[in-house]
This record gives C-alpha cells, sequence and structure tokens, in this order.
C-alpha cells in the first residue's frame, strides 16, 4: 500500500462547473470522473459517490449538498486553496439540478479505527506521528479560519508501512468558518465534543471554537491508547455510538456530574501512561475551555519540552491566554514578570480597554470582583505624594510589578530577577544600578506594601535600608564620607548590610590584627567597642577602603624573638622529616639504592643470565644494558637527592651516590629521636603558633613541609619494572631456547680459516706480477654437534620469488670462501620479513636451494647457531 500522495487538484480560483446531471455508478462524469459506486452520505450531505479519475486513476469522493449556503462556498474556495499532505485535499466543485457536487481526492481506505483494531498496542513512535500529522491538519483548518468539528477515528485515515503511519484529516463535510454574525448550528457527538458543547446545538462563534478540535485531537489520541472509547473503559462493554445509554454515559462524563470520581477527559480511569503521554492528554483533555491545549503547546511537546497543563481546572473557569498560552490570573502575574514580557509589563497592567491585556481580562471576567479590588488599590499607589518626587515611568513600574505581586501571591520580582539578598548584593555593582529606583523601593509606603505581600522581601528593604542609613549618618558625622562622594558610596554601605554579621567581625578582627589604635576620637571610640553595633560594623568595613581617613596606628613592636625561635625549631623538624622521608624512599628500592657492591653483584648475576639469551659480544653488550641504566638512574637520583637534602638539610654533609639509608639513619638520629608522624604534627603546630604571632608587619609564610620525594619513589618503582622486565624476559628466552656450550663457545670464537697450503703458497709465490691473485678457497670449518635438541618451527609458508633470489644470493656469499666438495652440512639463510624472520636451507655444495619453503622459529637464532629443520641439523649463517 502506498503512502498519501497529494491529489490532482484544479488551478486555484477556477470557477465552479455547471453539470448537465448528478453522477451515476458506471458512467463517465464530467469528462474526467469515472463513478465507482454509491457511498453512505456523511452528516451535512445528500448524496455521496466513490470515483476515480480517469487521466490519473486517483480515487475520489465526490458529495452533493444543496447550492444555498453561500458559508459553505466560502469553506469550500478556502480549503481548495490548501496544499498539506496530513489533510484531505478539496479538488473541485460543480452545480447541478440545484445541488453542489464537491469532490475531494479519496483518503486512504484504512480508517483509523479500523487500523486499531488491529494493533495490540500503540507504539510511542507512532503516537508522535499521529500527533504531529492532525495538529498540522488542524493547525492549518484554524490559520485558514476553519474548525472541523468532526474529528474521530472514523474521520481519520492512514497507510501503514510495516509500523511507519501516515496519517490524513478528512471528513471536511462539517468543516464551517469560527468567524461568523450568528450562532453556529452544529449537533455535538457527546463522545468526540469538548464539554462546553454539552447540551447544545448552537455555539458561540469565533476563536474559542477551535478548542472543540484540540478536544477531539485529545479523545483520539486516549482512544487509540485504550484501543475503545474511555466510556467503553467505564462501563466495560463495547461502545455503540448510536445506542442512547452510551450517549447519556458520555454526556454525563462531560457534564462532571461527580467530579471526586473524574473529571471530563477521564483520565483517572486510564491505566498508568508515561509521564509525556500523559501531560499530552492533560493537556488536550482539560475541561476548561481556555487551558486547553492548542498547537503551540502541542509543538512545544513533540521538541520534548515540558508544557503545563490545566487538567484540573474546574470547567466554567476562565483563563487568560497571552502568546497563545492559558494562564490562571496568578501563572500570567508569574509569566509577565520575566524578563522576556517585562517589556509589556505597562501595557497589560495598565490598559483595562484593550482587549488581549491582563488587565482587560480582570476587568471582564466575573468571579474576579477580590483581584479587581485589590488590583485597583495597588494601582492606586502611583497617585501617592510621598512618591511624586520620583520619576513617573519609574513609579508606575514598581506600582505595576507590585499589583502583578498581588495575583501571583509569591515572591516579588523586578525584570525578571527574584528580589532577594543575592540578586540584591549583585545589582548594587551592575552598571544597571540605578539610585533613584533604589530610594524608590526605599520609602516607607513601598516597604510597607512590599510587607504585605512579600514579608521577605519587604523586611530585607526595610533592615538593609536601616542599617546603610545609620551607617552613613555616623561617617558623616566622623568625616569619613565626603558629601561629594555619597551617591557612590550609598549602594557600598547597602552591599556591606547586606553581609553577614560574621563577615562584618572580620573586618573588624582584621582592623584589630593590623592596627593598635586610631588617633580619632569618634573612630577610636568605635574600634575599642568590644561589642558594636552592626552600623558601627558597617562603618569599620566601610573605613577598611579609606583607612587614612580614620587616623590608625599600626603596631610598633613585634615578637620577633618568639618567630625566630620558633622558626629555628621548624627549620631542624623539616630537616628530620627529609631524612626520615628519604630514607623510607630508599628502602622501597634496594636494588637501585642497596648498598653498591651488591648492587653491582646482582646486576652482574642478571647481565650474565640475559646474555646468555643471545650469546656473543652484541648479546652480552645488549644485556648490560639494564646494568647501565641502574647505574645512569641512581647517579640522576642522587643529583637530585643532594639538590633535595641542600634546600631541607642545609648543615649536612653532601649527599653522594654511594649513600645508603645508613646515611639517612645517621643523621635523623642526630637531630631528635621521634616517629614521622609526630614530627609531622608538630611541624603543622609550629605553623599555626607562627600564624597566631599578632602585630606582625606582614602575614608570616608558613614553614614548609619537605617534599614527599616523588621522584625518588618512581625511580625505586622503574628499578622494579627494570628488575622485574630482566628477569621475565630471560626466564622467557631460557625456556624457549637454553644455547649449548658449543653454541656458546662458537658465539665467542668463531672458526679461523687455516692457512693455505705450502704448494698453494709456493704457487702464488711463482705468480708473475703482472697476472691477477688467484681466488684461494679454505675447507668448510663447521661440523655437526651431537645431540642436538628439536627445534620448535611456528609456521611453514612457500617462498616468494624475490625470497627465493634473496636466499640464493645470501648462500652463495656465504660459501664463496669456502672449497664445495668440503661443505658437508645443510646452511640455514635467515631473511628479514614484514612478519620476522624466516629461514631457507641453501646446499653449500651444489650451490643451490633446498626446497621453496621458508621456516619461521618462536626466537630469532644466532649467529653460527644449529638447529634442526626437516630433521636435518643446519648451521645458521646471518652474516
Amino acid at each position: 500500500m502506498s503512502g498519501p500522495q497529494q491529489p490532482a487538484s484544479s488551478p486555484q480560483g477556477a470557477p465552479i462547473e455547471q453539470a448537465l446531471s448528478l453522477p451515476s455508478v458506471g458512467k463517465l462524469w464530467q469528462r474526467a470522473y469515472q463513478i465507482d459506486e454509491v457511498a453512505p452520505p456523511p452528516e451535512g450531505a445528500l448524496h455521496a459517490w466513490k470515483a476515480h479519475r480517469t487521466d490519473t486513476d486517483d480515487p475520489l469522493e465526490l458529495l452533493a449538498r444543496r447550492d444555498d449556503d453561500p458559508l459553505r462556498t466560502r469553506v469550500w474556495e478556502i480549503l481548495r486553496a490548501q496544499q498539506l499532505a496530513s489533510l484531505q485535499q478539496a479538488q473541485s466543485a460543480h452545480t447541478c439540478e440545484g445541488l453542489r457536487v464537491e469532490v475531494y481526492a479519496a483518503p486512504p481506505s484504512l480508517s483509523l479505527r479500523a487500523w486499531r483494531q488491529t494493533q495490540s498496542e500503540l507504539r510511542p513512535a507512532q503516537l508522535h506521528t499521529l500527533v504531529h500529522a492532525l495538529a498540522e491538519a488542524i493547525h492549518r483548518l484554524h490559520q485558514l479560519g476553519i474548525v472541523h468539528l468532526n474529528i474521530s477515528p472514523d474521520t481519520i485515515h492512514l497507510t501503514d508501512h510495516n509500523g511507519d503511519i501516515h496519517p490524513v484529516l478528512a471528513g471536511l463535510s462539517r468543516t464551517t468558518l469560527f468567524e461568523q454574525d450568528q450562532l453556529i448550528p452544529i449537533e455535538p457527538s457527546p463522545f468526540y465534543a469538548p464539554p462546553e458543547a454539552t447540551g447544545l446545538s448552537r455555539h458561540q462563534p469565533g476563536h474559542p471554537l477551535c478548542a472543540w478540535d484540540w478536544w477531539s485531537l485529545g479523545r483520539v489520541v486516549q482512544e487509540c491508547l485504550l484501543g475503545k472509547h474511555i466510556i467503553g473503559l467505564m462501563l466495560n462493554r463495547d461502545v455503540d455510538l448510536a445506542r442512547p445509554e452510551f450517549r447519556a454515559a458520555a454526556e454525563n462524563l462531560l457534564l462532571e456530574q461527580d467530579r471526586s470520581i473524574c473529571r471530563a477527559g477521564g483520565l483517572e480511569l486510564m491505566p498508568a501512561q508515561n509521564d509525556q503521554t500523559q501531560s499530552l492528554l492533560r493537556g488536550l483533555l482539560a475541561s476548561a475551555r481556555d487551558g486547553r491545549w492548542c498547537y503551540d503547546d502541542i509543538a512545544a511537546w513533540l521538541r520534548g519540552e515540558t508544557v503545563r497543563d490545566h487538567y484540573q481546572t474546574r470547567r466554567r473557569e476562565r483563563l487568560f491566554r497571552y502568546r497563545n498560552r492559558a494562564y490562571t490570573p496568578a501563572e500570567a502575574a508569574d509569566a509577565l514578570r520575566t524578563s522576556a514580557n517585562w517589556p509589556h509589563l505597562i501595557e497589560q497592567v495598565y490598559e483595562p480597554q484593550k482587549p488581549g491585556t491582563l488587565a482587560n481580562f480582570i476587568h471582564d471576567t466575573p468571579g474576579l470582583q477580590d483581584a479587581q479590588q485589590r488590583w485597583a488599590t495597588t494601582l492606586a499607589l502611583t497617585s501617592d505624594e510621598t512618591l511624586q518626587q520620583f520619576p513617573i515611568p519609574l513609579v508606575r513600574e514598581v506600582v505595576a510589578s507590585l499589583a502583578l505581586l498581588e495575583l501571583a501571591g509569591n515572591r516579588f520580582i523586578w525584570r525578571g530577577h527574584t528580589f532577594d539578598a543575592t540578586w540584591l548584593n549583585e545589582w548594587l555593582e551592575r552598571d544597571d544600578f540605578d539610585l533613584p529606583l533604589l530610594t524608590l523601593l526605599s520609602t516607607p509606603v513601598i516597604t510597607c506594601k512590599l510587607k504585605l505581600l512579600d514579608a521577605s522581601a519587604g523586611q530585607l528593604l526595610e533592615k538593609t535600608h536601616h542599617l546603610a542609613n545609620e551607617a552613613l549618618e555616623l561617617s558623616r558625622a566622623g568625616h569619613w564620607i565626603h558629601p561629594t562622594e555619597e551617591a557612590s558610596a550609598i549602594p557600598r554601605l547597602w552591599k556591606l548590610a547586606l553581609r553577614p554579621v560574621t563577615a562584618l567581625q572580620q573586618n573588624r578582627a582584621t582592623l584589630h590584627d593590623r592596627f593598635a589604635l586610631s588617633t580619632q576620637p569618634a573612630m577610636e571610640q568605635i574600634f575599642r567597642n568590644s561589642h558594636p553595633s552592626l552600623p558601627e560594623l558597617i562603618v569599620l568595613a566601610w573605613i577598611e577602603r579609606h583607612l587614612e581617613r580614620a587616623g590608625f596606628v599600626s603596631h610598633e613592636l613585634w615578637a620577633q624573638q618568639q618567630y625566630e625561635q620558633l622558626s629555628s625549631q621548624g627549620r631542624r623538624l623539616v630537616a628530620f622529616l627529609f631524612w626520615m622521608r628519604l630514607e623510607k624512599a630508599l628502602r622501597a628500592g634496594p636494588c637501585l639504592f642497596g648498598t653498591l657492591p651488591w648492587v653491582i653483584l646482582g646486576w652482574a648475576l642478571l647481565t650474565l643470565g640475559l646474555s646468555l639469551t643471545r650469546p656473543g659480544p652484541f648479546g652480552l653488550a645488549a644485556a648490560a644494558t639494564p646494568a647501565l641504566a641502574i647505574i645512569a638512574l641512581r647517579l640522576a637520583t642522587s643529583a637530585l637527592i643532594r639538590k633535595q637534602a641542600s634546600l631541607h638539610a642545609p648543615n649536612a654533609a653532601p649527599w653522594r651516590w654511594q649513600h645508603t639509608t645508613a646515611r639517612c639513619a645517621k643523621e635523623h638520629a642526630e637531630l631528635a629521636d621521634k616517629n614521622l608522624r609526630t614530627a609531622t604534627n608538630e611541624l603543622r603546630q609550629l605553623n599555626t603558633k607562627i600564624d597566631l604571632i599578632p602585630h606582625l608587619p606582614h602575614a608570616p609564610a608558613p614553614i614548609p613541609a619537605p617534599p614527599r620525594l616523588i621522584n625518588v619513589w618512581a625511580a625505586a618503582l622503574v628499578s622494579w619494572g627494570l628488575l622485574a622486565t630482566v628477569i621475565g624476559f630471560t626466564a622467557w628466552r631460557l625456556q624457549i631456547h637454553i644455547p649449548s656450550l658449543d653454541e656458546i663457545k662458537l658465539s665467542w670464537s668463531p672458526p679461523e680459516a687455516p692457512p693455505p697450503e705450502p704448494a698453494q703458497r709456493a704457487s702464488l709465490a711463482k705468480t708473475p706480477v703482472d697476472e691477477p691473485a688467484q681466488d684461494v678457497k679454505v675447507s668448510w670449518p663447521f661440523r655437526t654437534p651431537l645431540g642436538l635438541p628439536a627445534t620448535e618451527v611456528q609456521s611453514v609458508q612457500p617462498a616468494t620469488s624475490e625470497q627465493m633470489a634473496e636466499a640464493l644470493r645470501a648462500g652463495q656469499l656465504r660459501v664463496a670462501q669456502y672449497k664445495p666438495e668440503t661443505i658437508t652440512t645443510r646452511i640455514a639463510i635467515p631473511l628479514e620479513t614484514t612478519s620476522g624472520t624466516r629461514l631457507m636451507i641453501f646446499d653449500g655444495a651444489q650451490g643451490k636451494l633446498i626446497g621453496k619453503n621458508t621456516y619461521s622459529l618462536s626466537y630469532r637464532p644466532a649467529h653460527r647457531s644449529w638447529i634442526l629443520l626437516e630433521s636435518q641439523p643446519s648451521i645458521v649463517l646471518s652474516e
């Protein structure tokens, strides 16, 4: 089954065509439509047919209705102009015999109700697709000024491609304009109509009528989730929409005759849903029309945002709509006080005659008389005589914020920020700080009103203003604030008044630590007061930045001897801690920091064992590398220790590389007889005593503890790692192959070529000078040893032509100096490949390769070592 397609349509604005006769089954009508069968006419139509276009074979629906309704003609023209995949397309209209035949593109044959009966459940992705498509279709109709008023599982059709659904909203026969001059006649279905339509056959026109379609969408979603109508769940029966008892039950549910059981939406009767689905249902099935979700709310829900719902709002309660969102008066007050909406505050509060403003809503909505009275009382503050000295726009803005606080009943918010100590403290030092505004907020009339509405904010303003004002008066009397700087001093005094008492007391303590007295009597009285008042503490905190104005004098005496004594003790403790920590670090690496002869002996043995893995001079040189690394590491670490010892134990002799833990033990034994923890605590206590010495000109730096010698610990760890690596590697290699004594001897004493025979020497002596020298060859010096162990071959692979050429060239080069007839053994030629070393067998006597295979061993054989390949002994000649 293919997905929904855009049907062919007549050109927009084409006139309504005149038909000669009504459609007839089996005949061609209007030269373009083949009539297939008669269909049941929907509500509002007299006849209906199913047909298809002869040129495109697209299926069609034809509806015949009376041609005496100009409003329907307007709706039709608007519908024909829209193009939306999820909305049934109106194509053309024809008049005949006093009837108007409307041609629609036929929706998919499968209705939502029929499709849901075949599904075990509605998956979340399908719910998302269904809501998105239907919301787009309904929103498009509302944008065109049209309401559907007939949304149900029967007027929604879809295609299903392996669970991927494509819904189409059809059933456009009852669509009408919501802006009309008279009541709109509609017979509501209690199963899908909203609570406000119950019992009415004529309905008030206007945009609120759009809420009908959103309720119907909520019922459709609810029914798809349950697999049945909510009435069927209530009565535990299959619902017949035509039977009176089911219609009565649906109407009773909408009327909320027993609100203690459930609301009109019936969500209380449903099984538990996930939070997102529950939020959608609560938003669409809100009993209050004003609080029902519309397109913007659904779009936000589809984006995964959290959207407020008004499901619990009473059915007849009016809500204020602002920017396509529904709000109670309290919620509207909160919304208008945000930073984004604050610029519209004055308009929303002071224009009750303008529709769409909060003031107009409060003024015209029945049941808000109490809110109207309190609103008017608050707004009357703009005429208070004590506020006339301030700019009128500023007064109106402050009073408007109080009026909104009257509605919200929570916290005082100013320009989107909660008015608390944190925000006030930040605002006092921002660039947008406004001293007139601060003064206005501090006036008694505003403060008293604010205390009634938000006690914490009102008390904060009153208390802070009182403390800052008293501190200002004290500073004026003592001439500590110049008259020209009062404007900049006031916000500073307010900030100090907002500081905690402990912080102000700390400022006072700091002054006492730094100064002995003040030469000014007024300041001396405040400075010496053991229990100063809060304004006096504020003055002391203010004067901290203007010490030259207060006549403070610093202390003349200083306990230098006490400081020197504690410092001397601290340096001795630091040296003791250094030697203790160094000893502990050295003990962690005996293979590196042990007694030098033992370290040398141990690594010499390890070097000897490691050299057995590859006998010969090169193997010994490589095996000596770890021992040399240990020596270099000990030298480097000794240099580091020498530097640290000069810093933390300057009186001790320089550290040498042969020194061990014995030196450390001797040094710390001479300094003290205590453990490491005791010395650490004593150093901490000494620093505390130094820090508490009064009247120092500068805060003394604490005596730093010696470092924990992380580098020495790291060197010890490296030595252990190196030791483990050498032992492990040696054991592994020797486990694979232990060289025989002959191999070791051969690797250290390669055979020398025998001297030429006397006859040869004589013939050479007789060779004329002008003749070229003859190529002298020697006998083959290698003899097969007895008792060769079996060689482990890892893999055998065919040799490439390049490898064979290279092996042949290398083999011929290896035996060039020997007499072919004396070569009695096979020769293994090593070849270096990307996967490692491989061997080929060369016949030195014949000067050719034996076989075409390469061999890979589990180890790299040494030069002139013997191995068994194909059960035959071979000598490895690698150079």
